[in-house]
């Protein structure tokens, strides 16, 4: 037998059985993965291709695609059609000890083949036949040197024995099972590292897809176009690496190094050539040193662990899905009860519009306009009324949609306890060669991660995100009050002016109406914004708790020892420092309102020196000439649309609605009067300020003490009486009792009257007339007092005055103030002053702005507390405004009023009206000598004052004493009241009274404090 056929011999039964064993291994380990990853990379594509097309629709405006849609249609294409097939796969695909395996059958098998090979004897080579050398190749030149070497020992011999059963399991023992080992270990790797691709790509590809993506200044449209933009480069990356992974499965598989037999073929030619001519003896049997099983099995964990990574993904994949779905079936569910509310929106605005519709006819037949246009008014308001008292009430609303919000709390909280929990090892690098299969594994407890995700608090965020919808339906009921309101005062306003109109131009009165019904409608559009923009506030809550929650879940779940401890540590310093920084910020925030509060107040303790010194600034002692003077209010309010010239008369208000900051004292008044009827005292003396609204107080106490007794008196003192009889004459008059000549006798008078006969109520303004600064001049004020006193049983009195003229009585007559019950009156805070106007603006229906003041002290504050939210800033600029507004008013309404008035900007035609940073008003009080300013202090104490009377209180001449009120009067600090004196009608200009004018008041009373005339 030649040594070709005794090399084929051997490698048949040596070498095909470890052939076989690596065919096999390929086509039923790898030939399966290779197949499931042909179809993910070609579904991937498909999926790749759509979210291309969907990205490029969304970024074109007008196409109706949604980024974030399109994005979520791509992770569920590729969770579904790509991950779940590879990860599958992969799972329960133990290779190695299946291989390993199969490798030691081989081997017995081959050991079983080669032990009944007979010996043989073959006849020894010839020297040219040693020396040419049979065939090519590495067995070829072994051959030759082996025949050099062993030339005269073959010479000796004739022939020779050639054991093949010894050189078969020399070769099996010495040469093929080690090679195999080295195929096992290098196929091992080559999987390893396979595996290791699979789970970065995975990987990387989940942290980019699942991640929110970043919040900015852009809109959420540009935010979701960024991140689809984002994911497709991902998305691409992971394409090539599954054509990669597709590509390297035959180099994975180790087939290659398994069946490379040709070094081993020469290898035993080159033995069985020389068969025999070596001295040394083949041994018998040569052991075989097992690979580990164990180590096999360690392969196979390791392919396990990356599997595992692959189901993280897969879960935290269904996570953001489910939350996904959850969030919209919540919003769904909300918009359901958010269409109950703006259903009857839209029916205000049919109304509105109907009655716009029917209004304008209205001028067709202007003969009969009055009756149609109460008409009108009638059935448009009960409509309006009727609609309005279907809106939901704001509890059942927000109940509504917490109950929603519960049950999407504890769908997230059971969609978190359905996560899985893995081992996994920690990511492979790139570079590095996997040698063995590491130890260093870690259980991901993704069920402990989701509930610190979404841990209690964050539940409760979202359980409580319907309250930015409560704030908005309250909102929301507010303009549909305020829009009825308008449209109520608009047809009043219609009706007065049509009342005041002469001849052709009763048409203009239809103009309120159609107007104060547009801008109804318009605060029913308002509303519905104000609604959907707090459904918005609500969902945006809840989408960015979700988001944090998944984007928390996600870097924990994802991140290797290192990297979660330094989460876990980051946490609990970024809570301490948020902590720290919101007690700090509370601090420094107080710090600064002390500071503010001590700067102001050194400054109006200084100013009084400032201006006994003449230190203060030349504007702030004169008056700016123009329209920035007072004198011009009457002119000023005449400019202004017919809707405001009526909303802010100067006069007293009678609509109880417009009366602010009061409850307090309605509700003494209220005391008083239960008193009284229960047999207590029933008089009360009223003090307030001048300029602070006695008189609208009055007139609504009148009007709800009206509703128990009709029968009331509601009288003001305009003149001044010296007289007891004239006193007494006049409230007989008041009573409808005879004259009486005395305040005793009309007392006597009171008493003997029937029942019924006489009124209940008794409500007198102006008692400051009842005295003088003179000898004397308080007796008639104290003979008044005790007729109260005496009457009381009979008549609920309720007597007022300023507080100037209570000063200087209560100081001549202490006993006064010991047996009279007071009620006073304080001035109006910025918080009053703003409800007061707020509510005269209300009823024209246009939303206010107002602007921010860029300059000064006021700008510097609004930066330093600036917030993120609009409305807060807008609340924040409003409340500066009227704290200015405040000091600029010194106390008196009307100047509040007029400065409104003023900073209002009627020429805007946004649709709102803006109003502008104040700007204060210069009086000419700095200008003021003693002389002056004793008088107006003498007006003050006594409300109106004639020449006569001011003579009589200064006690100097006539002719000073008409020059001092004249040049008042011209500087217009005062004004004649155009009552005369009764008993001198036409007399001489002694006879003329003059009172302060309105506007001026306040900076009256502030300049007399100033130079400590006034206390």
């Amino acid at each position: 037998m030649s040594d070709a056929e005794i090399t084929a011999g051997i490698a048949a039964a040596v070498h095909a059985p470890f052939a076989a064993v690596w065919r096999d291994h390929e086509e039923d380990g790898w030939r399966q993965i290779g197949r499931v990853v042909q179809q993910a990379a070609d579904a991937h594509a498909a999926a790749l291709a759509a979210f291309a097309a969907g990205t490029e629709a969304a970024s074109n405006p007008g196409d109706g695609a949604d980024a974030e849609e399109v994005l979520a249609d791509y992770r569920r294409r590729a969770a579904r059609s790509v991950l779940r097939p590879v990860h599958t796969v992969l799972r329960h695909n133990a290779l190695a000890v299946p291989l390993h395996r199969s490798l030691r059958a081989a081997a017995k098998q081959a050991r079983d083949a080669v032990a009944g090979l007979p010996e043989l004897a073959v006849a020894p080579l010839a020297p040219d036949a040693l020396t040419r050398g049979g065939g090519l190749g590495v067995a070829a030149a072994v051959k030759r040197l082996w025949a050099r070497a062993l030339r005269p020992l073959v010479w000796r011999r004739e022939n020779h024995e050639v054991a093949v059963a010894s050189l078969a399991l020399r070769h099996l023992e010495g040469d093929m099972l080690p090679c195999q080992q080295r195929a096992f270990r290098d196929g091992q790797r080559g999987r390893a590292g396979w595996l290791g691709r699979v789970e970065r790509a995975w990987s990387a590809w989940t942290r980019t897809v699942l991640l929110p993506p970043k919040r900015g200044q852009a809109g959420d449209s540009r935010e979701n176009e960024d991140a689809a933009q984002v994911c497709l480069a991902a998305a691409r990356e992971l394409q090539g690496e599954l054509e990669g992974l597709r590509d390297g499965i035959t180099s994975a598989s180790g087939r290659e190094a398994g069946e490379d037999f040709g070094s081993l073929a020469g290898t035993l030619g080159a033995r069985v050539a020389v068969a025999g001519t070596m001295a040394a003896p083949v041994p018998a049997e040569v052991r075989h040193k097992d690979g580990g099983e164990r180590l096999a099995a360690d392969w196979d964990r390791w392919a396990e662990e990356a599997a595992g990574r692959l189901e993280l993904c897969r879960g935290l994949l269904s996570m953001r899905s489910a939350a996904d779905a959850i969030r919209q079936r919540l919003m769904d569910r909300w918009d359901e009860t958010a269409r109950t509310v703006d259903a009857v929106l839209e029916r205000i605005e049919a109304v509105l519009e109907e009655g716009t519709a029917r209004a304008a006819r209205l001028a067709e037949d202007p003969n009969r306009l009055g009756p149609r246009l109460s008409a009108e008014q009638e059935r448009t308001l009960r409509a309006l009324d009727r609609t309005a008292a279907d809106l939901e009430e704001p509890a059942s609303f927000v109940h509504a949609m917490t109950g929603t919000a519960e049950e999407a709390v504890q769908d997230v909280e059971a969609r978190c306890l359905q996560l899985p929990e893995v081992t996994v090892h920690d990511l492979p690098e790139s570079d590095k060669t996997i040698r063995r299969p590491g130890t260093d594994v870690r259980s991901v407890p993704t069920r402990e991660f989701g509930a610190q995700a979404f841990d209690t608090l964050r539940m409760e965020r979202i359980r409580t995100a319907p309250s930015e919808t409560a704030e908005a339906l309250e909102r929301v009921r507010i303009e549909v009050l305020e829009l009825c309101q308008v449209a109520s005062y608009a047809f009043q306003a219609a009706a007065a002016e049509l009342a005041d109109a002469e001849g052709d131009a009763s048409a203009r009165a239809l103009v309120p109406v159609t107007d104060g019904l547009s801008r109804a409608a318009a605060k029913a559009a308002v509303a519905r914004g104000v609604l959907y923009d707090g459904m918005a506030a609500a969902g945006q809550r809840v989408l960015d708790e979700v988001r944090d929650g998944l984007e928390h879940l996600v870097r924990r779940v994802t991140a290797d020892r290192f990297v979660a401890g330094y989460l876990d540590a980051r946490t609990y310093l970024a809570t301490e420092v948020a902590g720290d920084w919101k007690r700090l910020r509370g601090r420094a925030l107080q710090l600064g309102l002390r500071i503010s509060a001590a700067l102001r107040t050194l400054g109006a303790r200084l100013r009084p020196v400032l201006n006994a010194l003449g230190m203060r600034s030349t504007a702030q002692q004169t008056a700016d000439p123009g329209e920035n003077t007072l004198a011009s209010a009457a002119e000023f309010v005449r400019t202004l649309p017919v809707v405001y010239q009526r909303l802010f008369a100067f006069e007293p208000v009678t609509d109880h609605r417009f009366l602010a900051g009061r409850d307090d004292e309605l509700a003494e008044v209220a005391a008083c009067r239960a008193r009284w009827k229960a047999g207590g005292p029933g008089s009360l003396l009223v003090i307030a300020p001048p300029g602070s609204g006695i008189t609208s107080f009055l007139n609504i106490v009148a009007a709800r003490l009206a509703r128990e007794t009709p029968s009331g008196v509601r009288q003001t003192l305009r003149e001044r009486f010296r007289e007891e009889a004239d006193l007494a004459a006049r409230l007989a008059t008041w009573l409808g009792l005879a004259r009486a000549e005395s305040l005793g006798g009309l007392a006597r008078a009171v008493e003997e009257s029937p029942a019924g006969s006489i009124p209940r109520l008794v409500i007198i303004e102006g008692a400051e007339h009842l005295h003088i600064r003179a000898p004397g001049g308080g007796l008639l004020f104290r003979r008044f007092l005790a007729f109260v006193s005496r009457t009381e049983s009979r008549l609920f009195w309720i007597v007022s005055l300023n507080t100037s003229a209570w000063q200087l009585l209560r100081t001549r007559e202490p006993a006064l103030s010991t047996g009279l019950q007071r009620l006073l009156l304080e001035p109006l805070g910025p918080g009053e002053l703003r409800e007061a106007i707020t509510a005269r603006h209300l009823r024209s229906g246009l939303p206010l702005q107002y602007v921010e003041p860029r300059t000064g002290t006021v700008a510097l504050r609004t930066r330093a507390h600036r917030v993120h939210r609009g409305d807060r800033q807008h609340k924040l600029i409003e409340k500066d405004f009227f704290e200015r507004l405040h000091r600029a008013s010194l106390g008196s309404i009307r100047l509040a009023l007029f400065h409104w008035l003023r900073s209002a900007d009627f020429t805007t035609a946004e649709g709102r009206l803006l109003v502008r940073p104040l700007k204060p008003l210069g009086t000419p009080t700095g200008l003021l000598d003693l002389t002056r300013c004793f008088a107006l202090k003498a007006i003050l104490d006594h409300g109106t004052l004639s020449a006569a009377e001011y003579c009589e209180v200064l006690r100097t001449s006539m002719t000073e004493c008409a020059h001092t009120l004249r040049a008042l009067q011209d500087d217009h600090f005062i004004t004649d009241t155009g009552d005369g004196d009764p008993q001198s009608p036409g007399g001489p200009p002694s006879a003329a009274r003059y009172r302060l004018r309105s506007l001026m008041t306040g900076a009256v009373i502030a300049h007399l404090r100033s130079r400590n005339i006034l206390h």
